[in-house]
């Protein structure tokens, strides 16, 4: 049991102060964490240890894992909103310029559609007819199985993945929302992670190799959903056999998020900014160290909804191009798939 909690039936609401174990809160809009502690403390927060009217109305999760090459991108999503949960794939054919989805809705889960199996580990576990979703923890990588029954009217999907993590700094924002600070979402995310494994969708074998696939993972954790609108990118991919990724955001509320994973190390850059102009988003920084496009190909949207209640996000999918400056040196992107993410509704 958390620490955060008392005996069964008796939970407290978990207040941001509790979770970041940092005391007061200043007066500044978020509070930086170092990794390591991030990672703990979020593995830490689990939906079980949480009080049922907690559960229903306010706390949401989302788990997200992206991976692909110059072939496909892949995207498995698990929404929980206690009032309503979603579980979301989607395959991007690059050649093609084909995307397919799969989403399947479960309205009143009080917590039932991720299911962590440990608060060591938060691995999470899904069952449904027809459908399962895999996302389980191991010493230095994380395990992504999936199974469709019918992914597209007709034929199944079949995912069997492995993502490495590195151990580098990763991503991490505990942001307070609000005046009272037992309102917080916390944003965990893990970048430049070298993909391997099988993905079958009816007669079609994807083989995804480690020297050429790649992918990251995305975490939240919130008790209030009414955070307001903003964008997100995220990349991963290769300069060469140098492995990259990015995440940014266009809200200064999160720019905590903001950094460049490059060879197995992290990066702060500053005044790293994104945005979206004619079907193509830009990431740079005023040095011009970052200069990176990916122009969409194809779009998907994640809507959850039940009577006034709802979350929607706009996902859009593309390879990435553009260059970056590192310790004096040139590198070009050589292979890299991103997403640029829209948070439209306020639930």
């Amino acid at each position: 049991m958390s620490e955060n909690t008392t005996p069964a039936g008796n939970e407290k609401p978990v207040s941001i102060t509790e979770i970041t174990r940092e005391g007061s809160l200043p007066d500044s809009r978020y509070i930086p964490m170092k990794c390591s502690r991030a990672s703990r403390e979020m593995l830490t927060y689990n939906r079980h240890e949480i009080s049922p009217p907690m559960t229903m109305f306010r706390l949401r999760t989302r788990d997200c894992v992206v991976m692909g090459n110059r072939e496909i991108t892949l995207s498995i999503s698990v929404l929980d909103y206690g009032f309503c949960g979603a579980v979301c794939i989607t395959l991007v054919n690059h050649a093609e310029n084909r995307e397919r989805s799969q989403t399947k809705l479960y309205p009143f889960t009080l917590g039932s559609v991720g299911l962590p199996v440990s608060s060591q580990t938060d691995d999470l576990m899904y069952r449904s007819e027809g459908v399962s979703v895999d996302v389980l923890r191991a010493p230095g990588k994380w395990h992504v199985r999936a199974y469709f029954e019918r992914f597209d009217d007709v034929r199944s999907l079949y995912v069997n993945t492995v993502v490495e993590d590195m151990g580098s700094e990763t991503a991490f924002s505990a942001v307070p929302v609000g005046k009272k600070d037992k309102k917080f979402l916390l944003r965990h995310g893990v970048y430049a992670m070298p993909a391997s494994g099988k993905i079958v969708i009816g007669a079609d074998v994807y083989e995804l190799s480690s020297d050429s696939s790649i992918g990251w993972l995305e975490r939240e954790r919130s008790n209030y959903g009414k955070i307001g609108e903003h964008s997100r990118l995220s990349i991963s991919g290769f300069c060469g056999d140098v492995r990259f990724g990015l995440c940014a955001s266009d809200s200064g509320v999160f720019t905590t998020e903001n950094a460049l994973v490059f060879d197995g190390k992290t990066y702060r850059p500053e005044e790293m900014t994104i945005r979206r102009d004619d079907s193509i988003w830009y990431v740079s920084t005023p040095d011009e160290h970052i200069q990176l496009y990916l122009p969409i190909i194809a779009e998907r949207t994640e809507c959850i909804k039940l009577g006034p209640l709802r979350s929607e996000r706009r996902r859009e999918y593309g390879q990435c191009f553009g260059e970056l400056v590192m310790f004096g040196e040139r590198y070009t992107v050589s292979s890299a798939v991103g997403c640029g993410e829209h948070i439209i509704g306020k639930s």
